[in-house]
């Protein structure tokens, strides 16, 4: 099923983490009640805001505009065979926003991580964004692709990057 004809939600204020981890259904909650992105290596998430889960991925969210949003990491409470394909938009209470970036430590320190598919629309990859990811093979660099952000792919020892995005500064 396509990312886009999917409504993520967000989850109220008043749930705790111990309800959150109960949830079957994925919906968004607030980042300042739950510190912790919930995926492989529980990645910190620094900024204030919203995340909002994937209801046909185990793909985590952040709004960053009005229109564009930024993958932040995987939900660890489904399953996930090493194969990860970015859509290329989301839709957030009803609207659409891109998915412009992979953010910092997205994926660090993902073992199980195999393959990657970008979408056309990210134009920026974070810092630390699949370190230590110790059997990521391939990822699909697609050409709109700007910034690399440092130790993007740190310790990715199974990864070629065989064609870079000319777009890359």
């Amino acid at each position: 099923e396509e990312e886009s004809s999917s409504n993520l939600e967000p989850i109220e204020d008043e749930l705790d983490v111990e309800e959150l981890e109960k949830l079957t259904t994925v919906k968004g909650i607030r980042k300042e009640r739950f510190p912790y992105c919930s995926g492989y290596g529980r990645r910190l998430v620094h900024d204030l805001g919203h995340l909002y889960v994937s209801p046909t991925s185990n793909l985590v969210f952040e709004p960053i505009t009005n229109t564009e949003a930024r993958l932040v990491c995987l939900d660890e409470e489904r399953e996930f065979d090493g194969n990860i394909v970015v859509p290329e938009e989301v839709l957030i209470d009803g609207e659409p926003y891109s998915v412009t970036s992979i953010g910092d430590r997205a994926f660090y320190d993902c073992e199980n991580l195999e393959n990657v598919t970008l979408p056309a629309s990210i134009t920026r990859i974070g810092r630390h964004a699949f370190a230590f990811c110790l059997n990521l093979q391939f990822v699909g660099l697609p050409e709109n692709l700007e910034i690399i952000d440092d130790w993007a792919f740190f310790q990715c020892f199974n990864l070629r990057l065989e064609v870079l995005p000319v777009n890359l500064r």
